[in-house]
């Protein structure tokens, strides 16, 4: 009884998983089936989605899509991870008051922190794809007012750029920013 209900909470974890991923609604016939034969329905349900999309835009504007998509990924993943080992320099010199070389220590969790970047950046990309709303020229070329209207463009002709500064601040020569204070300022935007 306790096996069941513990392989009907995993199902559903791994159902609630795969539909937050690449929004798949698993069928609850697999739910008796072993863990390969949910895998492999899976596996193949997701590369036919995958091969709908490539041919509804065509071959190669879907690997421009692709291109574009892991491009994005890349570069957001590959920022937080310069982050992170930032991160993780100013701290790795407390482990050695624990008697721990800091060397040493750095170069294994570094690696680690690298190998979840690239685990993060499949993950990504793959759900980016495999969600993307793929339409055709018809479909664009007859969107109603309101899918339309979610596209905001704004430019007051008056405003420019710095108005947001009290004018006291405007009016001070500008210095350049220290690192701490760049690094204050990335933490506040982000």
């Amino acid at each position: 009884m306790l096996v069941k209900a513990m392989e009907k909470k995993d199902f559903n974890l791994l159902a609630d998983k795969l539909q937050e991923t690449f929004e798949y609604e698993i069928s609850e016939d697999l739910q008796d089936a072993s863990a390969e034969e949910i895998s492999d329905k899976v596996y193949d349900d997701l590369i036919k989605v995958y091969d709908e999309k490539e041919e509804a835009v065509g071959s190669e504007v879907f690997r421009r899509i692709e291109r574009y998509i892991m491009l994005e990924v890349l570069d957001s993943k590959w920022r937080q991870h310069l982050k992170d080992l930032t991160e993780l320099r100013e701290g790795i010199r407390l482990r050695s008051y624990g008697q721990r070389n800091p060397i040493h220590d750095y170069k294994i969790v570094a690696f680690d922190v690298y190998n979840e970047m690239i685990d993060a950046i499949k993950r990504e990309t793959s759900s980016f794809i495999l969600k993307l709303r793929v339409r055709s020229e018809e479909d664009t070329n007859n969107l109603t007012h309101e899918e339309v209207s979610n596209v905001k463009y704004e430019h007051n002709e008056n405003e420019m750029i710095g108005d947001d500064v009290p004018n006291d601040a405007a009016n001070e020569p500008r210095r350049p920013l220290s690192r701490r204070e760049r690094r204050e300022r990335e933490r506040r935007n982000v």
